[in-house]
């Protein structure tokens, strides 16, 4: 549990998304867990209504929701004011971030929204610095590791299982915050901006300690 790792005084959020097919804009679930102090503080749960309500049978073997589940929900651009609430200020991290905040750019376009200013970082990127060796870096492969449990493929605990990911490399790192865990990891943060963004990066260096 993340009980075992407080003692962080990390602050950030985590965000995770799930799609009706592979289209990026078809986010069909949201959520987010907001740390603190290195202890989850809040989390929040989203069902989304994509505009195109086309659920690709394989994405529904993943995550379980289909057209039934989102038809009365409401649509991103109706909640993603409440969102980017929770965004605005803080680190976001998200598991294989190219995918979540490609969902975010991806959508946004689509209904014609400005990207936030936002700063981001990858657990993914994270794992493979921080606990080398694993055969594969998926997000309950790097559980199962850190043997943290959780239900897979639901967005709120996707985003809680980032959170341990993060909090249990940065014990591991000595680090007070995300940007200082990346620095010491050797990967670079991203960032998205109205108009454009800059991916997170893994880069190859290796890093030495922890």
């Amino acid at each position: 549990t993340l009980i075992e790792l407080k003692g962080d005084i990390m602050e950030f959020v985590t965000i995770d998304f799930e799609t009706a097919n592979n289209d990026r804009a078809s986010i069909c679930s949201a959520g987010l867990a907001v740390i603190k102090e290195g202890k989850v503080l809040e989390t929040k749960y989203w069902l989304i209504r994509p505009n195109n309500l086309w659920f690709h049978p394989f994405n529904v073997s993943i995550h379980g929701i289909t057209e039934n589940d989102v038809k009365d929900k409401p649509r991103f651009s109706e909640v993603w004011g409440e969102i980017q609430s929770y965004l605005d200020g803080n680190i976001v991290l998200a598991h294989n971030a190219s995918f979540d905040m490609g969902c975010i750019r991806t959508v946004l376009s689509e209904y014609e929204i400005d990207y936030p200013n936002l700063d981001y970082a990858c657990t993914r990127n994270i794992a493979k610095k921080a606990f080398p060796g694993l055969i594969s870096y998926s997000l309950d492969s790097v559980t199962d590791y850190l043997r943290f449990e959780f239900i897979h493929h639901n967005a709120e605990q996707d985003a809680i299982a980032c959170a341990a990911i993060a909090l249990s490399a940065g014990k591991k790192f000595d680090s007070e915050s995300i940007p200082e865990l990346t620095e010491k990891l050797i990967t670079t943060m991203g960032k998205l901006y109205p108009g454009g963004y800059n991916p997170a990066r893994l880069n190859s260096h290796t890093i030495s300690g922890g």
